[in-house]
């Protein structure tokens, strides 16, 4: 489908002010180079609630949206996808001017999760052993990386490995050591969370990435399922064209529409908050 458009639920009483269809309202939707659409905002009468919320880092050139609820950097918003992406960070070992990086927590009660299907479990270096695991010790998925030559768009074992993740993840740690105990295994190595695209696009080489402190990662907040007909929902603001309009089904489904009239007489997706 192409651009959507939102459909708000009226019936609750605090999304009174965040129904209007941003271009009617002075809601902040955009924070340096990142739109901030509905139903994520700057502004708390602008959000659809507190797990959604952004806080915009002015004092940065540009300006830096992060996520209230896990103080992740937000680099992108996609209503089509339910989806964001944000700056993971990087698990480093041997790396000179990098401190440990902390354990990434989403809370329990937010919709967002790590995408299974978007992201890799990445490990970079020379006898590289890394575990990736949840907030209780236990190892989620691991990999690891021989010494060797290899093509350095290659990451199948020699200098870099990768496997997928479990579905689910809203909270984990890596590990990242050395299991042969070999003087070249002593060099810099790293283990991240990524965006497989972002990984093999070329943006940054591998020795670039063990230098880095983040990477790219994806976190899924909806998933489509199926098709709604609005042209039988009577309670929603009527949007202009190409803005987005919404309506609420249930506590966790929305319906997203596409280029609504004023009839709102089109179909639209069912995304679930996770």
């Amino acid at each position: 489908m192409g651009a959507i458009s939102v459909l708000f639920f009226l019936s609750i009483p605090w999304l009174t002010a965040a129904v209007v269809p941003h271009e009617w309202t002075y809601c902040k939707n955009k924070c340096g180079n990142v739109d901030i659409p509905y139903p994520f905002g700057i502004e708390p009468q602008c959000v659809m609630d507190d797990t959604f919320g952004v806080t915009c880092n002015d004092t940065t050139n540009p300006p830096r949206p992060f996520l209230n609820s896990s103080g992740m950097e937000l680099l992108q918003v996609s209503l089509t996808s339910g989806s964001i992406r944000v700056n993971n960070p990087v698990f480093s070992s041997n790396c000179s001017n990098m401190t440990r990086a902390a354990a990434v927590t989403l809370s329990s009660t937010n919709p967002f999760v790590l995408s299974n299907n978007s992201n890799r479990f990445i490990a970079l270096g020379c006898d590289t052993y890394a575990n990736l695991l949840d907030m209780a010790g236990s190892v989620l998925t691991g990999c690891l990386s021989m010494c060797g030559a290899s093509n350095v768009s290659d990451c199948f074992g020699i200098n870099c490995c990768q496997t997928t993740i479990p579905p689910g993840i809203r909270s984990f740690e890596a590990n990242v050591s050395t299991i042969f105990d070999r003087n070249d295994g002593n060099r810099c190595k790293a283990a991240f969370m990524v965006e497989q695209d972002w990984f093999y696009s070329g943006t940054k080489s591998r020795d670039d990435m063990l230098r880095m402190e983040y990477v790219p990662a994806v976190l899924q907040w909806g998933t489509c399922q199926g098709r709604c007909d609005i042209s039988k929902v009577s309670d929603f603001v009527k949007c202009s064209y190409g803005g987005y309009c919404w309506h609420q089904l249930s506590p966790s489904h929305h319906c997203i529409c596409t280029g609504c009239n004023p009839q709102g007489n089109l179909l639209g997706l069912i995304v679930v908050f996770i």
